[in-house]
């Protein structure tokens, strides 16, 4: 492998790393509105705490292995030891807790979405078609909608 690719590969980590700290605090704002719009009954309440709060600790612990295999690469590059064998292990090992935090997200939201009556099931689900769940994402140059439920031409 090398430098040029070493140093790009780097260099996503990074973008990756402060796209998430900055998507944070929006985050925690939409859920607080959004558990105001839910208008949920106490029990509801709870159980959709109980959820969140899971959830969190799953994401904390996934966040702290991604974080350690980064260091674990940056420290091989700063070594300029790079074992491409444990290099690519390392890599695939991050999408693999990537895809898990994807499918966690997916299972927290079928969660709440079983404790829901029907009209806060409209609500619910109306707020998460945002585009950015579910494997989509927003083409921002164009407004339209890609990824694995759209038309991936245009």
């Amino acid at each position: 492998m090398n430098k040029y690719s070493i140093f790009l590969l780097l260099i996503v980590f990074g973008v990756t790393l402060s796209a998430q700290q900055m998507r944070g605090d929006g985050a925690r704002l939409r859920g607080e509105r959004m558990v105001e719009k839910l208008n949920l009954t106490s029990d509801q309440q709870t159980k959709f705490n109980e959820i969140k709060y899971g959830h969190q600790e799953k994401m904390i612990d996934m966040r702290s292995q991604l974080q350690k295999n980064r260091l674990e690469i940056r420290k091989m590059m700063n070594e300029n030891n790079v074992d491409e064998k444990k290099l690519l292990n390392l890599i695939e090992s991050n999408n693999k807790i990537h895809n898990e935090m994807r499918i966690s997200s997916t299972e927290k939201w079928l969660a709440v979405y079983k404790i829901l009556d029907n009209d806060q099931k409209q609500i619910w689900t109306k707020s998460h078609l945002r585009g950015d769940r579910f494997g989509e994402y927003k083409d921002k140059s164009k407004g339209k909608m890609k990824g694995r439920f759209h038309n991936k031409r245009g």
